[in-house]
């Protein structure tokens, strides 16, 4: 007797792990997103799902975004900021495009660089399940109007042009070997980019209103050093 229930006991354990196996297996993947904005604004987020699993899938998904706003990859589902239930049709291997909305609201998101976490969900009325795979975490930096020592990330023993305040045009030192500038972008206190150049060691900056920028220097792998500047 004991050995016929191992042997059903296996069998069992067998069947269901081919079941399992053969489920889709889905995950989200990046294709595009603003890495830095403002409050209030609304961000579309351009994605991929994936599907990994040998199974295709047909139905419904909910992709749950949640902000971490201590960048330690927690998830807090307090702090929601969206969930977008979609139909999907995805062979096995397979993937599809979606984009999602993202408002960005300060009782979410904090000044500074926060974590967007986003995963895809089961639909809890559905009978066609999958396996989620993984989550996708982007970095994003919100700006707001604030001072020079309030922007995250501002580095102020290290300046890396001058002069500063500044009028027309700005000149640009390169001298860290371990830190070699590959493009420049600027945004205004609003979150609005208002130039992204290659590096030429200088900053045209004729066109631009009085008030205060966001510098960022950036280089091949897409590291970013980020500095405050004020136009005069």
């Amino acid at each position: 007797m004991k050995k016929r229930i191992a042997i059903c006991t296996a069998f069992i354990l067998v069947l269901l792990t081919s079941r399992v196996n053969a489920q889709a297996v889905l995950s989200v993947a990046q294709i595009s997103y603003p890495d830095t904005t403002s409050f209030y604004s609304i961000d579309n987020y351009f994605l991929r799902l994936v599907n990994t699993g040998s199974q295709n899938f047909s139905g419904t998904v909910l992709i749950h975004a949640v902000v971490d706003t201590t960048n330690t990859g927690a998830l807090n589902q307090n702090n929601t900021v969206a969930v977008a239930p979609d139909s999907f049709t995805i062979a096995a291997n397979s993937s599809d495009t979606f984009t999602i909305q993202i408002p960005i609201q300060p009782n979410y998101f904090k000044q500074g660089i926060n974590t967007v976490i986003i995963w895809p969900v089961n639909d809890p009325q559905s009978t066609n399940l999958f396996i989620v795979q993984d989550t996708l975490e982007l970095q994003v930096n919100v700006i707001g109007s604030i001072g020079v020592n309030e922007i995250e990330g501002y580095d102020k023993k290290n300046t890396l042009f001058f002069p500063n305040p500044f009028q027309d045009y700005m000149y640009i030192r390169n001298q860290d070997p371990k830190f070699v500038i590959e493009r420049v972008r600027v945004w205004d206190m609003y979150g609005q980019l208002v130039k992204d150049l290659p590096f030429n060691g200088t900053l045209n900056m004729s066109g631009l209103a009085q008030g205060t920028y966001v510098i960022e220097f950036l280089n091949h792998s897409n590291q970013l050093r980020r500095y405050k500047a004020i136009k005069e």
